[in-house]
């Protein structure tokens, strides 16, 4: 992995997560965090059973930091995994911080695009993110949209996967996915 900042890669382990758990098949929420793109969290896009509800439900992992951090900025790739196609990859996102894991912070968010894939993506706080010691990503959409606007077809998440003759087009309609993220900073020192 080339480095994608000045600052140190911070080893980190996972604490929550929501939606089902894929460990059994090496698709669990630990995935995202292990420092592989050649692994990843799968999750379920809409209800826990990956039915096509036409309704996208988000999923998260909250990561605990082995100390207070002075975070640089956060490293993610976005792309499906587990078999799964690109519809399924990360699209909408936030990144969350936390000095407790009580009182949260949204420091980043976003969309990431087919063109994401495949590369961790550099991604900045847009607040200053001193003595972080708990992060929480949220996938809030996955790439469903992207990919039927690039086969021509234009729709939201609901219209797109809500239709029973094209949802089953599109993986994204039942998963959503992550392959890693990774926090970038130094140990938060104390005068």
């Amino acid at each position: 992995m080339l480095p994608l900042h000045p600052k140190a890669h911070i080893p980190c382990h996972l604490g929550r997560h929501s939606g089902p758990d894929y460990s059994a098949y090496g698709c669990g929420p630990e995935q995202a965090v292990d420092g592989s793109l050649g692994t990843g969290w799968g999750s379920t896009a809409g209800d826990d059973q990956g039915d096509p509800t036409g309704t996208f439900v988000a999923k998260h992992i909250t990561v605990e930091l082995p100390k207070a951090v002075d975070v640089s900025s956060f490293g993610v790739d976005p792309a499906s995994a587990c078999g799964d196609a690109g519809s399924a990859s990360t699209g909408d996102y936030s990144i969350e911080v936390s000095a407790d894991g009580n009182a949260w912070t949204t420091v980043a968010e976003g969309h990431f695009s087919p063109a994401d894939r495949g590369q961790l993506n550099t991604v900045t706080p847009t607040v200053p993110t001193p003595a972080v010691k708990y992060v929480r990503f949220t996938i809030k959409g996955n790439q469903v949209e992207d990919v039927a606007k690039a086969n021509g077809e234009d729709g939201t998440f609901e219209s797109i996967c809500g239709d029973s003759s094209s949802a089953g087009g599109y993986d994204g309609c039942q998963f959503a996915d992550l392959t890693e993220m990774t926090v970038f900073g130094t140990a938060t020192t104390t005068p």
